[in-house]
């Protein structure tokens, strides 16, 4: 899309998909701002470089703790995918915040942090 019709077309056609379906047209126009300040190129390279990109056999590799946050709704990415990566990297606790889209962290930074304060208090005093 983004190639076809340009970052700006992508980012509005795209943009229910990244909040909320109750969030006000405010808040949208703000999110669609923000993601213009990302250049056409770079949305094109990422998505033509992700699209077969599998780091599957990578993740147990990973050494330190990890907190996967994710929404329920999110249709770019699958709880699935999701759920495989908390089963194979050693360490990670992962957290769906039901009612949400792909990207939870702008549709609902509170309930970030909120996981993320539960994740570090719980690694307090782990070696």
């Amino acid at each position: 899309l983004v190639e076809e019709e340009g970052a700006e077309a992508m980012v509005r056609k795209t943009n229910l998909l990244r909040l909320p379906a109750g969030t006000d047209a405010q808040k949208r126009e703000w999110y669609i701002r923000e993601q213009l300040r990302v250049p056409g190129w770079f949305y094109s390279k990422l998505f033509r470089f992700n699209r077969d990109l599998d780091l599957t056999p990578l993740l147990p590799r990973i050494q330190a703790p990890v907190l996967l946050i994710v929404g329920g709704q999110g249709q770019q990415g699958s709880l699935g995918g999701a759920e495989l990566a908390r089963d194979t990297i050693p360490d990670c606790r992962l957290a769906v915040l039901a009612d949400m889209p792909f990207n939870v962290m702008s549709a609902a930074a509170g309930d970030c942090v909120r996981e993320t304060l539960v994740f570090l208090d719980g690694l307090t005093g782990r070696t």
